[in-house]
């Protein structure tokens, strides 16, 4: 229900089997790693110019030096189960950790090996992980922090669309949707050949499943998997993949030594499930690293690490990192990709179908370096030793935990792996044609908004049905009501927010990033009904539980802000019933506001006000946007179109 006429001045833009067993005496043994140097061509076909690059031996690819991110956060392209990037047309896409410390879309060019922040809001948590999936269609996201006990960690699936001619992408309306209750462990997704979604997961000692009922928003609560029966311990690592019309999941046990893997067929009734099979078992032979992917024939590949290396009697010789196959028939064999003395964690692997070879990529568990081992898919052959350099920066010694994507690679998308440095706060990226023409080539895409913007999330509830709460990440912070309601033609769904009478007041609040510089601004449409017997706050800008602006509607077509202490009241600006365009931009370094309230058919300016101070507070951040109505105000607050962004840091 945004208007023609959107307000946007320069500030107000940023708006807001069994396995071997293995006993002898580990002797260290010293390993020589390929050498890795500054080259001025990329011995791959890949390309030539833009960031820091770092080549490898010949045909590994090309090193890349990315952007910062905040600390002090974990790194940010774990977890090892989830993917962090997807592929469109040869251009490559990623969730990435921005310098503001939330997560946005970023896209990859790959004449300059840049990533670009396209400004697509995503999560604010910058200690959430989060698992991508791309359908053809719409790019999914799962994120979510990992203490179970806490409600911001919550697991959120987000929805996005794609722009006009390959732009960039939006977020869908609706969403991000929240699954959990509390923060859950490894969560990834996968879709059935039925359209349904799955998502799985660790929750304290068990593995959780939860799916979708007909539509993408709505979601059963989690349950157990109904395969897995054995306690898990409070440190794995689980991965739910789609392949040849079933679902399965794989979970690591590091309580027994195994790892587990269970199905169900697309048809069959969702809690049907097969009961979980070990796959791969021994004394120490389950660490928390999974990574699944399925090739064109419907064979599950699965790379493993053991846990061979925890053992006292441990052998250099011993598999370190195992690709598990899963054959159509359900026969799985074992194929050792490293040793232990290669040192090699984290583990990911790629399918390219047109070549026939399966890529497998790993950390040195020193950090420092990303190696690549390749091998053919009919075969699944890997040769001795520990593979090429694919990842690695003199200057960020200690990069780790790669990841890409759940598809598949060709000569159109090229190849691409994302690492980062936790010390140096850094992602590095490699990079590598597979033969075919420069992956992302034709125009460039330009950004989804413009060159600094960030936008934090835009809501609208069009798709949430009349009388439910309208999510969206909206909480109910004190008694009285939050829902939505259909309101005709204007906006077809909004949400309302009223205090019924026994309580004091009712407030509805929303998490924004946490924001200490620059310019935030956050708009909404607005629109008081019944009688306005006292002031109605239609934002509340707060920061560590302190409110530093607040403006308001107030009875008799009257409006209050505050200039620091001191209210002031503006006579005859609104009329009850009639909808509202509020925009309130904020200068956080300077700690002043302004506000602009428009006639939303129109968007003629009705209020304007400028350099106001904040309320006193002590806080310097900011970090959620509320709205508020009391009993005494007799009004309920109707709001949508919420857009929030920030500019410049």
């Amino acid at each position: 229900m945004r208007s023609s006429v959107l307000l946007r001045t320069t500030a107000a833009v940023v708006v807001i089997g069994a396995i071997l067993g293995v006993a002898a005496a580990f002797v260290a043994t010293s390993r020589q790693a390929p050498t890795s140097s500054v080259a001025p061509t990329d011995p791959s076909g890949g390309p030539t110019a833009g960031s820091p690059r770092f080549g490898p031996a010949a045909g590994a690819g090309m090193s890349y030096v990315g952007t910062a991110f905040p600390g002090p956060y974990a790194t940010p392209t774990a977890d090892k189960a989830q993917s962090k990037l997807w592929h469109v047309g040869g251009q490559w896409w990623g969730v990435m950790l921005g310098p503001a410390g939330a997560w946005t879309v970023h896209r990859l060019d790959w004449a300059s090996q840049t990533w670009q922040d396209t400004g697509t809001f995503v999560d604010e948590r910058p200690e959430a992980d989060a698992d991508v999936l791309w359908d053809g269609a719409h790019v999914y996201v799962v994120s979510a922090g990992d203490d179970p006990t806490s409600s911001t960690g919550a697991l959120r699936l987000a929805r996005f669309s794609p722009l006009e001619e390959g732009s960039g992408y939006a977020m869908d309306p609706g969403y991000p949707i929240a699954l959990t209750t509390g923060g859950v462990r490894s969560a990834t997704l996968a879709k059935d050949s039925t359209g349904r979604l799955w998502t799985v997961f660790q929750s304290g000692d068990s593995i959780q499943v939860a799916y979708t009922l007909g539509d993408d928003r709505t979601w059963t609560s989690p349950a157990a998997l109904p395969a897995e029966t054995t306690p898990v311990s409070q440190d794995e690592s689980v991965a739910v993949v789609a392949y040849a019309s079933r679902i399965g999941a794989m979970w690591s046990n590091q309580v027994d030594g195994a790892f587990y893997f269970a199905s169900r067929a697309d048809t069959a009734e969702p809690d049907q499930w097969s009961a979980g099979r070990r796959v791969f078992e021994g004394t120490s032979a389950a660490d928390d690293h999974i990574n699944v992917k399925v090739d064109a024939g419907g064979r599950i590949l699965a790379i493993i690490k053991t846990a061979f290396n925890d053992l006292e009697d441990r052998r250099p010789d011993s598999p370190g990192t195992v690709l598990l196959a899963m054959e159509p028939n359900g026969r799985w064999s074992q194929h050792t990709v490293s040793r232990v003395e290669d040192r090699h964690t984290r583990p990911i692997l790629l399918v390219d179908e047109a070549l026939g070879h399966v890529h497998v990529f790993a950390a040195d568990a020193l950090g420092g370096t990303v190696y690549r081992k390749t091998a053919r898919l009919e075969a699944l052959e890997f040769a001795e030793g520990i593979g090429d350099v694919f990842v690695t920066s003199s200057e960020h010694t200690t990069t780790t935990a790669p990841t890409s994507t759940k598809q598949a690679v060709d000569a159109a998308s090229g190849l691409v792996v994302l690492a980062s440095d936790p010390d140096t706060q850094n992602y590095v990226h490699g990079s590598m044609a597979l033969g075919g023409p420069e992956p992302g080539t034709g125009p460039p895409a330009p950004p989804l908004s413009e060159p600094g913007i960030v936008a934090f999330f835009d809501d609208r509830f069009d798709t949430v049905p009349p009388g439910e709460p309208p999510g969206n990440g909206w909480t109910l912070s004190e008694a009285g009501t939050l829902t939505t309601a259909a309101d005709g033609a204007e906006s077809p769904v909004s949400a309302v927010l009223s205090a019924p009478a026994g309580s004091t007041e009712a407030r509805a609040c929303k998490t924004v990033p946490r924001s200490g510089a620059g310019t935030l601004a956050i708009e909404m449409s607005v629109r008081l009904t019944g009688s306005v017997g006292s002031s109605v706050e239609v934002a509340s800008i707060r920061g560590a539980g302190r409110e530093l602006v607040s403006v308001r509607l107030a009875p008799g077509g009257a409006a209050d802000y505050f200039d620091a202490a001191q209210k002031f009241t503006v006579l005859g600006v609104h009329v009850p019933g009639a909808w509202y365009r509020s925009s309130v931009t904020i200068d956080i370094e300077a700690r002043t506001y302004g506000w602009e309230l428009s006639d939303l058919a129109s968007g003629t300016p009705v209020l304007t006000v400028s350099s106001a101070a904040w309320l006193p507070a002590e806080s310097t951040e900011i970090d959620r946007l509320c709205v508020e109505v009391s009993e005494e105000s007799l009004a309920s607050l109707q709001f949508d179109d919420v857009l929030a962004s920030r500019l410049g840091e």
